[in-house]
């Protein structure tokens, strides 16, 4: 009779109306701020695998194959320098040598950019970090297209007469432009970065 009652609140009570509105939602019935581990890993996109301790997306294969790709003027010019420096030569292809004109290297600049501002994705990056990061695939397409105007400018405008060497680079320069426009991954991937510490310590 004058015991005290067990279970849940009654529904006159303002507790009783929130358990059962959390229960006509399906919610977790957990304390707030710590939300059910089963559904946070249901609200994931991607393989829990693709995430890093921060719980943003990892860099995949596909920004790797990209980044260095659109950055290969410089890694050829090294591979051959070490293959050729001690005879002295060049590029046994002139078509080659021409692709590796210093001129190049300019549209390497925004890969290179990225690809050193990818250690500094921590909660303890900076602003710049942080605008160069989010604009990501904006610079990678930026580097497209600043490759094939100065290859278009260096070889005139008489495209019957290019190398096949030449249509090649045009080619997979295109698809690589077609990639960074078409991938989800990608997209999502540069859309996030590690939250500010300043953040993170006020919610813990």
């Amino acid at each position: 009779m004058g015991g005290k009652r067990h279970g849940r609140p009654g529904l006159a009570s303002g507790t009783g109306f929130a358990y059962l509105s959390r229960d006509i939602r399906g919610g977790s019935s957990q304390e707030e701020g710590y939300p059910d581990p089963a559904m946070a890993r249901a609200t994931r996109k991607y393989d829990f695998l693709s995430y890093n301790r921060y719980d943003v997306l990892r860099p995949n294969w596909l920004f790797w194959v990209v980044s260095l790709f659109l950055s290969r003027h410089l890694l050829l010019l090294i591979l051959l320098g070490v293959s050729h420096g001690k005879s002295g030569g060049g590029p046994p292809n002139p078509a080659v040598g021409a692709l590796l004109d210093p001129l190049f290297f300019v549209s390497d600049i925004p890969a290179l950019l990225l690809l050193a501002t990818l250690g500094a994705r921590l909660p303890s990056g900076g602003k710049a970090a942080r605008f160069l990061w989010r604009n990501g695939r904006f610079l990678l397409l930026g580097s497209c297209a600043l490759y094939l105007g100065l290859l278009f400018w260096q070889l005139g405008p008489d495209v019957a007469g290019y190398h096949p060497i030449g249509w090649g680079m045009i080619a997979l320069t295109v698809l690589v432009a077609a990639v960074l426009l078409r991938s989800p991954y990608l997209r999502d991937m540069f859309a996030g970065f590690p939250e500010a510490e300043s953040r993170t310590a006020s919610r813990e």
